[in-house]
């Protein structure tokens, strides 16, 4: 993750828009205490309490990514796979929603898997690889992004 910048996350944050609000998560100052250290990658993403619980899952996949991946190679065998496992956790919960649920929210559903999907780069295999193509700020952005897609689920 050497040559990330805080400009080029809160860009790429930028592009995250709050359904109920419509603007970008940065401009309407959700997006706090970003930090860059040693490779890694931290923030948080203001909401209120009762919205937070469904932004759980991906979440978590990125800060254990951020564990286990560093610079392109991983380094945390079971930081890897515990976020893949969030990851996986997400889309069950997609698919144990009712008919009616998923008939009702398709638009956003598609969205979100959409974005579940796009991590794909970052898990080749189960069986951690030496390098792989992505860092936290993806599953960082993915997360934010899915994060503000379920707001339109309540």
């Amino acid at each position: 993750m050497a040559g990330v910048s805080e400009n080029a996350v809160m860009d790429a944050l930028g592009q995250v828009r709050d359904p109920d609000r419509g603007k970008d998560i940065v401009s309407l100052g959700m997006v706090q205490g970003l930090v860059i250290r040693d490779g890694n990658i931290g923030f948080s993403i203001e909401v209120d309490p009762e919205r937070g619980p469904g932004f759980e899952p991906v979440r978590k996949a990125a800060e254990d990514y951020a564990k286990g991946v560093s610079d392109g190679r991983v380094t945390e065998a079971h930081e890897y796979q515990d976020a893949l496992g969030f990851v996986r956790s997400a889309r069950s919960i997609l698919r144990s929603l009712s008919a009616a649920e998923k008939a009702k929210h398709q638009a956003v559903l598609a969205e979100i898997s959409g974005d579940l999907d796009s991590l794909a780069v970052a898990w080749p295999s189960v069986v951690p690889p030496g390098r792989v193509d992505a860092d936290a700020s993806l599953l960082y952005g993915t997360a934010a992004r899915i994060e503000i897609a379920s707001l339109k689920l309540h």
